[in-house]
């Protein structure tokens, strides 16, 4: 998996190289050297409910790293005779490296996106109190698209695919515990709307 993300990161860096010696011919307009910094949220990440943010910083004309960062909580009630709830708490960092290979911090988007998620359980199922605590890692490679308003308005959307690794360890007040390892491969997307500066 290594050499993949290798593999990946090259060919962004070779794209973002190609696209920004090509575009050397053209003059650039005197003043406008556009954008430096795009910051948006993830109306998707509302259902979780968890609330992220990204910054992504123009690294070049035809680059931009991004840091994204999410925290979120919520109660969960079961309609059952226990009337038992769980409180969930979730909270993820992550990084993408995009390249821009056709028009200078927007348009087309090639990257990768690393992502830490961290979640905790606490409460009270079949009248046991139960709590667990869950981490995952993913990486992938992504491809999107990001439209930029001239008044600044930014939106951009990205679909890829992610291998996740992840752990989850559990115990309740009895003093069992359980715990599971999972790894697999799932679609990844992202929806982001903000404002470009």
């Amino acid at each position: 998996m290594l050499r993949f993300l290798l593999f990946i990161l090259v060919v962004a860096a070779g794209l973002s190289r190609a696209a920004e010696v090509a575009a050397q011919d053209e003059p650039a307009a005197e003043g406008d050297d556009g954008p430096v910094v795009s910051l948006t949220f993830s109306p998707l990440h509302l259902f979780l409910p968890v609330f992220e943010l990204t910054a992504e910083a123009r690294v070049g004309d035809y680059c931009g790293i991004a840091l994204l960062g999410g925290f979120g909580s919520a109660t969960l009630e079961f309609v059952d005779d226990e009337n038992d709830e769980i409180d969930v708490v979730l909270w993820n960092v992550g990084a993408q490296v995009v390249a821009y290979p056709l028009e200078p911090f927007e348009s087309l988007q090639l990257g990768v996106e690393v992502q830490y998620a961290h979640a905790s359980v606490d409460g009270d199922l079949d009248g046991q109190r139960v709590s667990a605590i869950g981490s995952g890692l993913a990486v992938g490679p992504l491809v999107g698209y990001k439209l930029l308003v001239d008044v600044g308005f930014t939106f951009f959307v990205q679909g890829g695919v992610a291998f996740i690794a992840i752990q989850a360890d559990a115990e309740d007040d009895s003093g069992q515990t359980a715990s599971a390892e999972e790894k697999r491969v799932l679609p990844l997307l992202n929806l982001n709307l903000g404002w470009s500066l």
